[in-house]
This record gives C-alpha cells, sequence and structure tokens, in this order.
C-alpha cells in the first residue's frame, strides 16, 4: 500500500477542518492508500521524536495483536458504540496510520479525543470481506466454517505432529500472520460458522480469547485443555488425547458440560484400545465422537505399522498419512451392522489416497454445531 505524503497529510487536514469527513476524502481520493483509524484513551506506549502537522497527541505504535484485540474489544458507554468503520468515521476522531497492517508503523491524531471516553477502537480501511490480511484456511475452503485465531505464538499444548508446530502451516510465518480473524461484518454477510483456534487453544488466555470474538454470532471453540468449557459462551469442542497423551490416555468427562459440542479422538493403528475406551465412555453419554486420522511428518510411525501408512499430500503439505484400507479396516469397528454407533464419525468424508479432508465434504463441525444449540436451548428452557 501507497503512504500519505506529508502535503497530502496537510491538504487532508485543511479538508477536515473545513467540513468535510475524512471518510468521503479517503474512500474517492485515496483507496490505494493504507490507515487504521483510532480511538484510544489508555497512555500511548511512546513519544513522538518529532511533531507531526496533524498530531495532538503522542504518537503510538500499536502491535499486530493489540490491533485485534481492540477492535474485537468494544467498552460500553453511554451512546451507543459505533460498529463497524463508516458508523466510527462520522465520530470524528481519527488516528490515521500510513503503514499497512503487515508493517505497522506510527500514525497522526487528527483531533483530540475525550480523556474520559472509555471507547478504545482500532479500525482499519481495507477490502470488503478481511479484516486485516485475513488468511483463509485451505482446509475450510468452501465448507461453511471460516477458521480465526486471535492469539499471537504457538500453541502451548506443542503435540509434535502439529502442522502449526512444525512450521509449515499455511500462516507461516506466524509473527507476521497472527492473530488472523476475519471482518466480522462478512462472516454475518455470508453466514458462516466460525471456528475459533485452528492452530491455537482456546483455554490459552481464555478470557481474551473470548471477549476476542464476541462480534462473531456463530462460533465454536476448540481446547485440548478440559478447564472451565461452560466458561465459553458459545459451543466447544473437545480434543481428549493431545500432545503426549496420544496413546496413552484420555479426558474422560463426567459430568458432560452441556455446551460441550463433540470430543475429537487423534487416532492412529496402534492406539484403538484408547479409542476404544473414548468411544465407549462418550457415546454412552450421547456425544458425538469424531475419529481424527493422525498423519507423521517425522519418524514417529513403529516399523509394523508403516505398511498402514503411505506418502501423500493432505491439503497443503506433504506426510505419512493412513492409507484408505487402513482407514476403512478401523471405521468398519464402529460402522458395520454388528458394531453400528451413531455417535461415530470420522474427520472428513474418506481418509487415505482414495479419500479427502476437506471440511466442504464433511459436514461434521457444521451438523454438531447446530445440534448443540438446539441442545443448549432446550437446556435453558428446561431450566
Amino acid at each position: 500500500m501507497k503512504e500519505l505524503t506529508r502535503q497530502q497529510r496537510m491538504e487532508i487536514w485543511a479538508r477536515v477542518k473545513n467540513g468535510e469527513t475524512l471518510r468521503e476524502i479517503l474512500n474517492k481520493e485515496y483507496t490505494d492508500y493504507g490507515f487504521a483509524v483510532v480511538i484510544k484513551t489508555e497512555s500511548c506506549r511512546c513519544d513522538s521524536p518529532e511533531p507531526h502537522p496533524f498530531r495532538s497527541g503522542p504518537v503510538i505504535e500499536p502491535s499486530r495483536e493489540e490491533i485485534c484485540n481492540a477492535y474485537f474489544t468494544l467498552k460500553e458507554t453511554e451512546e451507543k458504540t459505533p460498529r463497524t468503520p463508516a458508523q466510527f468515521l462520522e465520530r470524528g476522531h481519527y488516528y490515521v496510520v500510513n503503514r499497512s497492517f503487515r508493517e505497522l508503523g506510527s500514525g497522526y491524531l487528527l483531533s483530540n479525543t475525550p480523556a474520559d471516553t472509555e471507547i478504545k477502537l482500532i479500525l482499519p480501511k481495507l477490502r470488503e470481506n478481511l479484516w486485516p490480511n485475513y488468511i483463509e484456511n485451505p482446509k475450510t475452503k468452501a465448507s461453511g466454517i471460516i477458521c480465526c485465531i486471535p492469539q499471537t505464538g504457538r500453541c502451548p499444548m506443542k503435540c509434535k505432529d502439529c502442522f502449526f508446530q512444525s512450521g509449515r502451516s499455511y500462516l507461516e510465518p506466524l509473527d507476521d500472520n497472527l492473530p488472523n480473524m476475519p471482518n466480522p461484518d462478512w462472516v454475518e454477510k455470508h453466514g458462516y460458522v466460525i471456528r475459533v483456534n485452528d492452530g491455537n487453544d482456546s483455554n490459552n488466555r481464555g478470557k481474551s480469547v473470548i471477549e476476542s470474538t464476541k462480534l462473531y454470532k456463530r462460533k465454536f471453540y476448540n481446547t485440548a485443555i478440559p478447564k472451565d468449557l461452560e466458561n465459553f459462551d458459545a459451543p466447544v469442542v473437545l480434543t481428549v488425547n493431545p500432545a503426549e497423551m496420544t496413546d496413552t490416555k484420555a479426558y474422560l468427562l463426567d459430568p458432560i458440560p452441556k455446551n460441550l459440542m463433540f470430543v475429537r479422538v487423534r487416532v492412529n493403528t496402534w492406539n484403538l484400545s484408547l479409542v476404544d475406551e473414548v468411544i465407549e465412555h462418550y457415546s454412552a453419554r450421547g456425544i458425538p465422537i469424531i475419529l481424527t486420522f493422525m498423519a507423521y511428518f517425522d519418524g514417529q510411525i513403529p516399523a509394523e505399522h508403516k505398511k498402514n501408512y503411505t506418502f501423500r499430500t493432505r491439503t497443503i503439505n506433504s506426510y505419512h498419512a493412513i492409507t484408505t484400507k487402513a482407514w476403512k479396516k478401523i471405521m468398519v469397528r464402529y460402522l458395520d451392522d454388528k458394531k453400528y454407533n451413531k455417535w461415530v464419525y470420522s474427520c472428513g468424508k474418506i481418509e487415505g489416497e482414495h479419500g479427502t479432508t476437506a471440511c466442504r465434504h464433511c459436514g461434521n463441525c457444521l451438523r454438531e454445531y447446530f445440534a448443540t444449540i438446539e441442545r443448549m436451548k432446550n437446556k435453558e428452557q428446561e431450566s
């Protein structure tokens, strides 16, 4: 994106003082320029090294995380808080940042910000659909599900086989691309369901995660930490055997949280006794179990099980992933005529070289999201 020159800033400021709105000027004449508008009442992090013509306060350099958290944390005020950039720009308090969000630098305060206000917003000028520089997960493309990660850094679970931990995720480099959050207006317009944390854990800074995603009306959370699940304001998916637990033990919750959407069990061809235990526990309590078949990049597959895996591309990366034959053999354990279990599903329609893990061919998350919403409504009515 281009940056405004000093002369352009002076001209814009003069026009604003003469009664024109910043929104009209920038939208009509400066559509190729990146900027953010800000109301910020907290003390600024640094003073400007030199005076600027638009400045009536010190210059700040907000981080990408601060931008996302500020936008999605709208504090209530006596006057109705504006919820869109257009509404916000009508208020008349602007902080223009002359850089793209990937290289965010200092900006210029165009008018005095009331010291007593509690409003803290940072809004971008950007394309209609995505905010800011949002990157879509290729696995969920065209599925009705949009992913969102409100935190920075890597997931604290540190699962060795997670592609987010391996440095090969679609969001690398993470320092540049996290948080990764879509525009809530665009999400609402298209009726998408938000999957919170496809590459982190929603119980990692959980309160901040909940606060940061308040503007999403339809969402569910992913976590591998069975803690305070009912504190979440939407359905929750729990991974029951994360990281070092994958082959040895699982979280078997009792009682069941009212907003538990389903449990996700990590499956390979040598941990099936644990998978059986998980299925027996949760199916007896009417909770769906989604079998997520593991793929390995490093040499973690026991020699006697290597015949069940083949090196192939899975979405965007190549792994040692389960064959269709081995996948079918596992699924038959729960889906044949004698042992049919209506609570068991595979993540992805068909695994292996003859199948696909793309979410658009699956539907588990959308089905169970709406089923959980209905169940939660019924429980509220009963109480």
